[in-house]
């Protein structure tokens, strides 16, 4: 039988769609390539993350319903500590979505 993922609430929807933004923050900035190559540098599914961008990503899919409820902690955790991405922005909304690191 397969795993059925919990339905996501309104705040995990809103931190995967900010980690969405942050990552074409980062591509715009020249930071990183795409998404794949963050999804393959960092040991994440780019199959997952790419289903996830058409329900979360800046220009989501109309009618998708994703079979993943988000974007997992690990992804955010290394947007937060190895990119210069505001971990409170991510969690929150509030503040700036990339932080000025010398």
């Amino acid at each position: 039988m397969a795993r059925m993922s919990p339905a996501p609430s309104e705040v995990w929807k809103a931190t995967s769609r900010r980690f969405f933004v942050a990552v074409a923050a980062l591509v715009d900035a020249g930071r990183l390539s795409s998404l794949s190559a963050f999804c393959d540098e960092h040991g994440l599914s780019a199959p997952r993350y790419r289903a996830l961008r058409l329900a979360y990503g800046l220009t989501p899919k109309e009618g998708y319903v994703c079979k993943y409820s988000g974007v997992e902690v690990e992804a955010l955790a290394v947007l937060a500590s190895k990119y210069p991405v505001s971990a409170s922005w991510l969690l929150t909304g509030r503040g700036r979505v990339l932080t000025l690191r010398p």
